[in-house]
C-alpha cells in the first residue's frame, strides 16, 4: 500500500501564482501525486514572495521594496487557486473511485509554524516557476484585495467536512488576525433539512472544524461553537468586524 504524501508547492513569484501556466504546473503536481494512490495528501503552498507579518512592518534598510504582505493578493486569485487544486484532487479521486480519501492545503504564509513530517509520510516538492508567455496581471485585477479583520465569524453544517467547506474556512482564516468564531447548526436547525438523520454528530462536526482551522492557521483563537438560530454570535458578540458567507449562508449573512 502506499504511504501517504506531503508535497510542497512553491509559486515562485505572484505571477506564476496568478498566471494559468502556472497553475497547470501546480494541478498536474497534485495529480501525479494522487497517481500513486497514497492513503491521504496533504498540499502545503508556498509564497516565498510575500513576507510574513513581522517583516511587513518593519524598515527595510535596502534600496528595494520589501516584500508584498498577503493581502496583497487579489480574493479571487487565492479563492480560484484553491477551487482548482481541491477540484482537480476531487475529480482524480473520483476517478480512482477512492472518494473518501483525505485532502487538506495548507498556506506556508498562514500557518507561521512548520509542518511536522510524521515517520512513513513520502515528502515531494515542486517549484512553480513564471512562463516566458505570462504576462504581468494587473495590481488590482482578480477581485478584492484580502483586507484583515481581528474577529471574524462564518456559519453553516460543516456535515461531512468538504472540499468547499475547507475553502470557505481557509479563506475566512486568512482574513482573521485574532479570532475566527464558527457556528455550527445543531440538531434544532436541522429538522427540515433534507436527509437530516444522515448528518453527522453536532460533536463530530465541530470537531471536524476545529481540526482543520487548527491546521491551517494555528496561530489564531478558534471559536467552534453550536448555534440554534441562523444569527448565533453575530447577534450577541459586538467584536466581530466580518462575516464571511457561501451562497447557502448569505441569507443568515444578510440578516
Amino acid at each position: 500500500m502506499s504511504s501517504p504524501i506531503q508535497l510542497n508547492i512553491k509559486f515562485a513569484s505572484y505571477l506564476s501564482l496568478a498566471s494559468t501556466s502556472g497553475v497547470t504546473v501546480a494541478v498536474n503536481a497534485v495529480q501525479s501525486a494522487l497517481s500513486t494512490l497514497p492513503p491521504s495528501l496533504l498540499i502545503n503552498l508556498q509564497f516565498p514572495f510575500i513576507s510574513p507579518p513581522s517583516a511587513s512592518s518593519s524598515s527595510s534598510s535596502s534600496s528595494s521594496s520589501p516584500p508584498p504582505h498577503l493581502s496583497a493578493l487579489p480574493w479571487t486569485t487565492l479563492q480560484r487557486l484553491l477551487s482548482t487544486l481541491y477540484g482537480a484532487a476531487t475529480t482524480t479521486l473520483l476517478r480512482q473511485n477512492r472518494p473518501l480519501v483525505k485532502v487538506d492545503i495548507t498556506i506556508d504564509y498562514l500557518r507561521q509554524l512548520p509542518i511536522c513530517v510524521p515517520d512513513g509520510v513520502q515528502l515531494k516538492s515542486i517549484v512553480v516557476d513564471e512562463s516566458p508567455g505570462d504576462s504581468e496581471p494587473e495590481p488590482t485585477s482578480g477581485g478584492g484585495k484580502l483586507e484583515e479583520y481581528e474577529v471574524v465569524a462564518l456559519g453553516g453544517t460543516f456535515d461531512h467536512l468538504h472540499p468547499g467547506h475547507k475553502i470557505l474556512l481557509t479563506m475566512s482564516a486568512a482574513i482573521t488576525t485574532e479570532r475566527i468564531i464558527v457556528g455550527v447548526t445543531d440538531p434544532t436547525l436541522l429538522t427540515h433539512k433534507k436527509y437530516a438523520n444522515l448528518v453527522q454528530s453536532i460533536e463530530d462536526r465541530i470537531e471536524a472544524v476545529r481540526e482543520f482551522l487548527e491546521l491551517v492557521r494555528p496561530g489564531i483563537k478558534h471559536d467552534v461553537v453550536p448555534i440554534s438560530d441562523i444569527y448565533g454570535p453575530t447577534s450577541s458578540d459586538p467584536t466581530i468586524q466580518a462575516i464571511v458567507v457561501s451562497d447557502e449562508t448569505r441569507q443568515g449573512g444578510d440578516a
